[in-house]
C-alpha cells in the first residue's frame, strides 16, 4: 500500500489553511488569547504543507546584542565646527529569511582641556547609513558652558544618540557612521579627547499569517 501527503492519527485534523489541529479536548488550554493574531489559528507556528507532504514551521526569533568601542583625539577646537572622527560600525543581519529591525545607540565623550572663560564647548552629532535615510537616526547638540570669569576650565561633553534602522533578510556589511563635531564660542583648546561606544540589538520580524 502507498500512501502521499502526511498521515496523522485519529486525533489530528488539517484545517483549511494547512494547519494542524485536534479533534476532542486537549489536556492544556491555548494560553495566548482566542481573538485576533493571538488565536490557535493565527498565533500556532506548526502547519502541513499539503503539497509536499512536509510538517513547518516559522523559523525562529533572532536576537543579537554587541557593542563596539573606540577612542581617537583631533586638532585644536576652534570657533568653527571641527569633524571628532568618530568612526563608523558595519552590521550584517543574521537572518537569511527576514529583515531585521537594528536598536542602537552610539555614545560619544569629548573633552576640551581648557575652555577660555566665558566660553563654552559644543558638540553637533548624528548616525546615517552610507546609503539611504536611516529612519529614527536624531541629530544632537549639546552644550557645555565654562561660567567661570577669571581663567579657562575643562569642558566634557557626553552625549548619547539612539538610532534605528532596518536591514534586509540576509544583508551584509550595512555601514552606519556617526559623525560628530565640536567648537567652541571664543579662544581654542587644543588636542580635545574623544572617546566613542556603539552598543546595538539585531531584532527579526516575524512574519504573519
Amino acid at each position: 500500500m502507498s500512501m502521499s501527503g502526511v498521515c496523522v492519527g485519529p486525533g489530528f485534523v488539517v484545517n483549511p489553511d494547512g494547519s494542524l489541529g485536534l479533534n476532542g479536548p486537549r489536556s492544556v488550554a491555548w494560553p495566548y488569547g482566542s481573538s485576533g493574531s493571538c488565536a490557535i489559528g493565527s498565533a500556532n507556528g506548526l502547519r502541513i504543507d499539503t503539497a509536499a507532504g512536509n510538517l513547518w514551521a516559522e523559523p525562529p526569533d533572532i536576537h543579537t546584542y554587541s557593542s563596539a568601542s573606540a577612542t581617537g583625539s583631533s586638532g585644536t577646537i576652534t570657533t568653527s565646527y571641527t569633524d571628532a572622527g568618530v568612526g563608523s560600525i558595519s552590521l550584517n543581519n543574521p537572518d537569511p529569511c527576514r529583515s531585521a529591525l537594528v536598536i542602537g545607540e552610539l555614545r560619544v565623550t569629548i573633552t576640551a582641556s581648557a575652555v577660555a572663560a566665558g566660553s563654552g564647548l559644543s558638540v553637533n552629532g548624528d548616525v546615517y547609513p552610507t546609503t539611504g535615510v536611516s529612519p529614527g537616526s536624531q541629530p544632537i547638540r549639546a552644550y557645555r558652558p565654562n561660567q567661570s570669569t577669571t581663567g579657562a576650565q575643562q569642558a566634557v561633553v557626553t552625549v548619547t544618540l539612539p538610532w534605528q534602522a532596518t536591514l534586509t533578510p540576509g544583508q551584509v556589511g550595512a555601514v552606519f557612521v556617526g559623525s560628530f563635531s565640536f567648537k567652541v564660542d571664543s579662544g581654542s583648546s587644543a588636542n580635545p579627547g574623544t572617546s566613542s561606544s556603539w552598543s546595538y540589538e539585531i531584532m527579526t520580524y516575524r512574519s504573519s499569517w
